[in-house]
């Protein structure tokens, strides 16, 4: 299938999901859709998804390095989650209204705030028995390194006595969407390419014990980086793709 008839089948299925009524659904319900939508999303981008290790099963935090703007939705095809993400994309035409109407937690990480907010929501999400998704680099990357991970999240999992999740995402540095980079030529980028592959790695649970949240966020981030080493990176981090 050629890029135009992916980015045409990629609109019909965008529009089809705005369809989707879901109005006064459950948060699982929500997640439930999220992941279903996911799915269709990917499969009409052509993106190929390789996964691996054990799904998670009951609440939990998920945590992943971040490399395009189809992370969340590789991670939500493979399990319900509620998603955080920043407030940047709650203003995407289309994009924001439909994610906060499938349960997407949006975050303006400049503001207390609405940090505190965010995760009272995601406290609301595991407290209903879900998995909560977030990227606490808090922006994407070539793969090249994994970023020091905001330590938040972790306190919630801690809180809630919750397992922490790390996920590891691989994709083509040339597929990584990053910084000032313009979503369309990317979205075209990606539909154009030849069995664009991402693989995807759920890591063995983290229990959040009476540690200082710095540690638990450190391992967690040490668990992505050891997977895909190809060099040393800064601060003896080993390198996710």
């Amino acid at each position: 299938m050629g890029g135009v008839e992916r980015l045409a089948r990629l609109a019909m299925s965008s529009v089809s999901v705005a369809l989707e009524p879901l109005s006064g659904a459950s948060p699982r319900a929500r997640a439930t859709a999220l992941s279903r939508i996911a799915g269709r999303v990917l499969a009409e981008s052509g993106l190929s998804i390789e996964s691996s290790g054990a799904l998670p099963s009951g609440p939990c935090v998920l945590v992943s390095n971040h490399l395009s703007w189809f992370d969340p939705l590789v991670v939500a095809s493979r399990v319900p989650v509620t998603a955080i993400a920043k407030s940047e994309v709650g203003s995407w035409p289309f994009v924001g209204a439909r994610a906060r109407a499938l349960g997407v937690i949006f975050v303006d990480r400049s503001s207390a705030h609405s940090g505190a907010v965010s995760l009272f929501k995601a406290r609301r999400a595991l407290e209903h028995g879900l998995c909560v998704l977030n990227f606490p680099e808090g922006t994407t990357t070539r793969g090249d390194r994994v970023l020091p991970f905001r330590r938040a999240i972790f306190g919630l999992a801690r809180l809630m006595r919750v397992p922490v999740v790390p996920v590891c995402l691989e994709v083509d540095p040339a597929l990584t969407w990053v910084g000032d980079d313009p979503l369309l030529p990317h979205v075209w980028r990606v539909a154009s390419s030849v069995r664009p592959v991402v693989r995807l790695r759920f890591e063995a649970p983290l229990v959040a014990g009476e540690g200082p949240d710095e540690e638990l966020a450190e391992e967690a981030r040490q668990r992505i980086a050891r997977r895909g080493v190809t060099q040393e990176a800064p601060n003896d981090a080993a390198l996710c793709a």
